[in-house]
């Protein structure tokens, strides 16, 4: 569910950057820009393996073996 919930954050982020602050300064802009990076480096790595789905997951299989 890690990178399903990014998906809104990047393209609000792509929003901010060419839609609302198209024609200002790259210095106005530069704010989601920079989130906008973190969010797509954060989409390519994912959630790793300390996420709490992969838990749940672990979880749930080893109660299904029992």
């Amino acid at each position: 569910l890690y990178r399903l919930a990014m998906i809104p954050m990047m393209f609000t982020m792509v929003v901010a950057f060419f839609v609302i602050h198209g024609n200002d300064p790259f210095a106005t802009k530069e704010l989601a820009f920079v989130y906008l990076v973190v969010f797509i480096l954060m989409y390519i790595i994912g959630p790793g393996k300390f996420a709490v789905d992969r838990w749940i997951g672990k979880a749930l299989s080893q109660k299904a073996h029992k």
